[in-house]
């Protein structure tokens, strides 16, 4: 694993502990509403496909489910850097935006500004690692940017690392000849080698090779599995606590997106090396988190169906059938209740993860209710217990999942400005160590945090 830093410290660590305090804020009122989202993609392509069925095993199954009980979600340890002095001097519900921590700091040399971009503006989401206090970015795809790096920002110390590298012989401006062949798109991976898919192997159209076709040992000794390709994210990453993981559910690959994937590949920060669960049954936009015992939970807006990854058994399994949607989903699941909110543009939908078979409900919520935009951030807090929305300058939104009551704050200090307009995802995100928000939006623009 190659980790590449670019940006200097900007204090020595700082021995204490903080305060309990800052992980625990009170709550605040105020009221008014916010703007709206827009569609499509950024090269103008359409984003449709209608991938196949398949499963393969996780590498880490052996470490992940040796022996060991799952035990539930893990918040990780404290470890104090320059940000806390920061914190510590920040008052409650003021925004901050950290100096110098742009993540084109980390995008490949030379800088090539559209290409970096794109890894967070081209409907690109994240994660965040509660283990160590980092927001994971992973993004990129169809044709705006091919650079498949895992991108991490270390809170503690404000700064971001590149976990990852691309395959060898690409640079900054132009990926290989393999990166750009299209026809090996489904199977979610670069090639190592220069291939030609047999026709056989091709869909009807002759476009794509068939996604059960990608496991074929002439076709598989061909990808790299530590190349996943670069790809739209959504609200399609999940870190996974227990395993100490992240995960991407699939996504519009580079370079066409033509073919919506269903490859779930995982990187572990444990051994610095990614491995794939099963195929998500159906590739799509939509909402997806964990649970508090490692459950991956994927909501398509295009399929009407829930999915439930199990880890145990390494298998999906295919829940509720709903009225689904067509437009951007957000969401994170209440682990106090053990249910699956997710925000469009519809308003927020609740699904009871203890009865899954079971239809989502729309909630009637009051109060200032949030902005309904359904890829801007929304964000489960547990120390709160309230979900929190973003999407967009200096108000932040937050539901009581208990009375269903919206409370607007009109944040202070240093905002951030308008969302991207392709939207936020997974890149607001809550840190339990230190009971504020993260916010990465744009690769040009200093990351900020919410303190509530």
């Amino acid at each position: 694993m190659h980790i590449i830093d670019r940006v200097d410290r900007r204090a020595a660590v700082i021995s204490a502990l903080l305060p309990c305090a800052v992980a625990l804020a009170t709550l605040r009122c105020a009221s008014e509403t916010v703007g709206a989202a827009d569609d499509r993609s950024a090269n103008s392509n359409d984003e449709t496909g209608t991938p196949a069925q398949g499963t393969t095993s996780d590498a880490d199954a052996s470490d992940a489910n040796g022996g060991e009980a799952r035990t539930g979600f893990d918040a990780g340890n404290f470890a104090p850097g320059p940000i806390d002095d920061l914190l510590a001097a920040l008052p409650s519900n003021h925004w901050l935006e950290l100096p110098g921590s742009a993540m084109r700091e980390v995008c490949p040399a030379p800088y090539v500004s559209g290409t970096c971009r794109a890894v967070q503006s081209a409907w690109s989401g994240g994660s965040y690692d509660t283990r160590r206090d980092r927001l994971v970015v992973f993004g990129g795809g169809h044709a705006d940017s091919f650079y498949n790096q895992l991108f991490v920002f270390d809170l503690g110390q404000m700064k971001w690392h590149r976990m990852t590298e691309m395959p060898a012989g690409a640079t900054s401006s132009t990926p290989t000849s393999e990166m750009n062949y299209v026809p090996i798109e489904p199977c979610g991976y670069y090639p190592k080698a220069p291939l030609a898919v047999p026709a056989e192997l091709l869909n009807p159209a002759g476009t794509y090779i068939r996604h059960e076709a990608c496991d074929l040992p002439e076709i598989s000794a061909l990808l790299d599995d530590q190349q996943p390709r670069s790809s739209h994210t959504y609200s399609k990453c999940v870190y996974d606590a227990l395993e100490d993981r992240f995960c991407y559910l699939a996504g519009a690959y580079y370079r066409s997106a033509q073919s919506m994937g269903r490859r779930v590949p995982c990187f572990s920060f444990k051994t610095g090396l990614w491995s794939r669960v099963a195929d998500i049954p159906k590739g799509s936009r939509g909402a997806s988190a964990v649970d508090a015992q490692g459950h991956f939970w994927s909501l398509p807006n295009e399929t009407g169906r829930l999915y439930e990854y199990v880890p145990s058994s390494n298998t999906w399994v295919s829940h509720v059938s709903y009225a689904h949607t067509t437009g951007y989903l957000t969401g994170d699941v209440d682990r106090k209740r053990h249910h699956l909110l997710v925000m469009s543009n519809a308003g927020v939908r609740r699904f009871d993860l203890n009865a899954p078979e079971q239809p989502g409900v729309v909630l009637a919520t009051t109060g200032p209710a949030a902005p309904s935009v359904g890829h801007g951030g929304f964000v489960y807090a547990d120390a709160l217990d309230r979900f929190v929305a973003w999407s967009g300058g200096s108000e932040i939104y937050l539901l009581d999942p208990a009375t269903l009551v919206w409370t607007r704050r009109d944040a202070e200090g240093t905002a951030p400005g308008p969302q991207l307009n392709n939207g936020t995802y997974g890149r607001f995100r809550y840190s339990p160590l230190r009971g504020v928000f993260v916010l990465a939006n744009g690769a040009d623009a200093n990351v900020f945090v919410y303190k509530p």
